[in-house]
């Protein structure tokens, strides 16, 4: 059974690869050195790894971009494309790229994601980098911790 891929740019110049069925899912696979689509055994991997997911969109960044761009004017990129594509947020899987691109659009009031998917490896090492930050070692640790500084008691609303 053949997969019907589609290729291309967005009206923002951000090239695309679109397949699989189901709901949409969008990719944002990383700032590697091209950001021309995967061929070959590359591409073959993509589509094995992400088509049983959902209907597949993933975008790469723009062909042309500058020496030092930041991370907010990634996701001002990714924001005006994805907006142009789908005219709504968007679920989003949470690879690394894609974590710091969404958490930017949000710092600066955008919509980039209706939801963004985590794997349970990368919550663990969320949880397991806070407890070390806070100096505990387990989650009873971690609210013993939020209590004596003031936090999650109820009637406190001022933090």
């Amino acid at each position: 059974m053949a997969r019907e891929v589609r290729e291309g740019q967005t009206e923002g110049g951000l090239p695309y690869l679109s397949f699989g069925e189901g709901p949409l899912l969008v990719v944002f696979p990383g700032l590697g050195m091209t950001s021309a689509n995967p061929s070959g055994i590359q591409r073959w991997w993509e589509m094995r790894l992400l088509a049983p997911l959902a209907r597949t969109f993933t975008v790469r960044r723009r062909v042309e971009l500058a020496y030092g761009t930041t991370m907010e004017g990634l996701a001002n990129d990714y924001a005006i494309a994805l907006d142009e594509e789908f005219g709504e947020p968007v679920d989003v899987l949470g690879i690394p790229n894609a974590r710091l691109i969404i958490y930017e659009d949000r710092a600066h009031g955008g919509t980039i994601a209706s939801r963004l998917y985590l794997s349970p490896k990368t919550v663990r090492n969320y949880v397991s980098s806070i407890f070390t930050k806070l100096q505990v070692s387990d989650r009873s640790q971690a609210i013993v911790h939020a209590r004596e500084a003031g936090l999650g008691t109820r009637g406190n609303t001022s933090r």
